[in-house]
């Protein structure tokens, strides 16, 4: 019996950070995908974003790795920053809290750029 796991998404090979994913781990690693995506799109470090939007460095390996799914509410963190970053990065890093990003999702300027767009996420 072969207990090699499923290969749902093959990791890019243009993307030396990149990697394989699982169907199991396909959620996960979507999600930390997202992040690194939007981390090198902002041109910063993971030391950078982490300081930056108030998202400890040690969750953000966890993401990246597909190890941990974020709680729900910090699930909206890559699209709201993806949406407005500079209005993000005008607060104090600390300030950009799970209150901030929500009252921001709400907004209707930003609601409308949430969604990530399947060539955008790909970019």
């Amino acid at each position: 019996m072969n207990k090699e796991p499923i290969i749902a998404i093959p990791a890019d090979l243009d993307d030396p950070d990149d990697f394989a994913v699982s169907e199991a781990g396909v959620e996960r690693a979507l999600m930390g995908r997202n992040i690194r995506k939007l981390r090198h799109a902002l041109g910063l470090s993971r030391t950078e974003f982490a300081d930056r939007y108030g998202i400890p460095v040690a969750n953000i390996r966890q993401y990246k790795i597909g190890r941990t799914m974020p709680p729900p509410a910090v699930q909206v963190y890559p699209k709201v920053i993806a949406a407005e970053p500079e209005r993000l990065r005008r607060q104090s890093p600390r300030n950009a809290t799970l209150s901030t990003l929500a009252m921001m999702a709400t907004d209707s300027r930003t609601r409308s750029s949430l969604t990530l767009r399947p060539s955008a996420a790909r970019q």
